[in-house]
């Protein structure tokens, strides 16, 4: 793939089971914000960076698809209603997915690493979900750029991605791409410091 304002090469696309990022269990990017009630102030209608957002309600869909798991006896195996799922609950799809398929070390791990977040977010600040927000936003935007290659674009211009981020991951040492992830990883999973 050719970047078309430099001509410089960008690597091909790595396979998305390297993903190095971490995943954001509080769902702050794609979660719908919480109704605005009386009890509000007037800002919280007006400013969407204050606005409360949705939490995830994955802990309840982890019940669903071990109640599947029990009574079926496999994992659910309709991706359309598993991401159906996923979606009404607040919950990545992705995630959803790697609880669905894993074993049962894999589920509990997920499963602690859903309950951490919730507590963290209860405890946390405007100004700590807003960063958490904005490290999460970044972290898709740059797995929305690995899949660039796939439909045809360069890197740069696929999500929010500067060229010169885009270029410093893409085409950067295993330990600039690591740094990168690393840095973002901890504002993503702020409980886990």
């Amino acid at each position: 793939m050719i970047d078309i304002f430099s001509n410089r090469k960008f690597a091909r696309n790595r396979d998305r089971e390297d993903d190095p990022f971490a995943t954001d269990y509080l769902m702050q990017v794609d979660n719908r914000h919480a109704t605005i009630t009386a009890d509000d102030e007037y800002v919280d209608y007006s400013d969407p960076e204050r606005r409360r957002r949705n939490k995830t309600r994955a802990p309840q869909l982890f019940k669903i698809l071990d109640n599947h798991r029990a009574l079926l006896g496999r994992a659910m195996d309709s991706e359309s209603q598993l991401a159906q799922l996923a979606m009404d609950h607040g919950t990545s799809p992705d995630l959803a997915r790697k609880y669905n398929a894993g074993n049962q070390t894999d589920r509990d791990r997920i499963a602690q690493g859903v309950g951490a977040a919730l507590d963290w977010g209860a405890s946390a600040t405007r100004v700590q979900l807003a960063a958490q927000r904005k490290a999460a936003e970044k972290v898709s935007a740059y797995r929305l750029a690995g899949r660039a290659p796939a439909l045809g674009l360069d890197y740069p211009d696929s999500g929010s991605l500067s060229a010169y981020e885009a270029d410093a991951y893409f085409n950067g040492t295993p330990e600039t791409r690591q740094t990168i992830a690393g840095e973002l990883n901890a504002a993503v999973q702020p409980w886990g410091a």
